[in-house]
């Protein structure tokens, strides 16, 4: 994997050194601040890998997407929408492991806002 990564960054390197490369324009959601600040926290305040908070950050940002369709303010989440949300994607595509992967991330994020009010 880590030979790919490699080569992957040359190349972006290299398409970008010759005027080829177009840089993915971040898209904006209603709750980018908050994950923008959820990843600082990630970096300073608990030291976390880059690839960690990269991952961690994406599923944060799934759960938040699909609360936004439940049109209801974020104060309001409560576990029962993170079970909803984890067993619809659960029956759907996701395997054990991977509801289990989302849940820590979720967690996280949870015990972040906690301290943030």
């Amino acid at each position: 994997m880590k030979f790919f990564d490699l080569l992957y960054g040359i190349t972006k390197q290299w398409l970008r050194f010759l005027g080829c490369f177009r840089e993915p324009v971040p898209e904006s959601t209603a709750f980018s601040e908050l994950i923008d600040d959820f990843t600082t926290w990630m970096t300073h305040e608990r030291g976390l890998a880059p690839s960690t908070i990269r991952v961690w950050s994406s599923y944060v940002k799934q759960f938040l997407i699909w609360y936004e369709d439940q049109k209801r303010p974020i104060e309001a989440i409560d576990i029962s929408d993170v079970d909803s949300f984890l067993a619809s994607r659960g029956r759907k595509d996701w395997c054990r492991v991977t509801v289990a992967n989302r849940a820590v991330s979720l967690r996280a994020f949870f015990r972040y806002a906690e301290i943030r009010g």
